[in-house]
């Protein structure tokens, strides 16, 4: 579980990075393509795809960084229906073909919030990525269909919460947080 939590935000970020303005390499392209199972992590260049992911991450925005790590907060600060949140929205992500693979899927990851407190950093990370790319993307229709004038998408939580404590994140986003939080 914490591979595929690793690997999903490494992915969404690495999409910021490039809906940003990052450049858009083959390799990085080919990544992203790769959707996360189980099968794929234990496929034989799984370590590999990871690393380039991890790498693209680099190209995202402090900006934008920042403001996911914010709206992590939302979820971390002990909201009741944080594991709903998680679960079903998650889910909604990686669009099941079945509704018994949706629910059994939905009802997992919310089991996991409540009782794997080891995973909850790594599961909202995905959660606030995948809300962010949702945003960008949902505001780029707008902008492209309704001739909405230029500026900013909007795409933070306003006010922006509080960064959550460092410590709420796994070890393997240490570079990805500590991009904030040194600033």
């Amino acid at each position: 579980m914490d591979s595929l939590t690793r690997w999903q935000v490494a992915r969404a970020l690495a999409y910021l990075g490039m809906l940003s303005g990052g450049p858009e390499e083959s390799e990085a392209i080919r990544c992203l393509s790769v959707t996360p199972s189980q099968e794929s992590v234990l496929a034989d260049d799984f370590a590999g795809l990871l690393e380039n992911l991890e790498r693209q991450t680099q190209l995202v925005p402090l900006r934008i960084l920042e403001l996911v790590l914010r709206d992590c907060d939302i979820l971390l600060r002990g909201s009741p229906h944080a594991g709903f949140a998680i679960g079903t929205e998650l889910t909604e992500d990686s669009k099941p073909a079945a509704q018994e693979i949706a629910s059994a899927r939905a009802a997992l990851l919310a089991t996991y919030w409540a009782e794997v407190s080891e995973l909850r950093g790594g599961l909202v990370m995905v959660w606030s990525a995948n809300q962010f790319v949702r945003r960008w993307l949902w505001w780029s229709r707008q902008y492209a269909h309704r001739q909405i004038p230029p500026g900013s998408p909007g795409i933070g939580t306003s006010p922006a919460p509080p960064l959550p404590a460092r410590d709420v994140f796994p070890e393997w986003a240490t570079p990805m947080v500590e991009r904030v939080y040194s600033k």
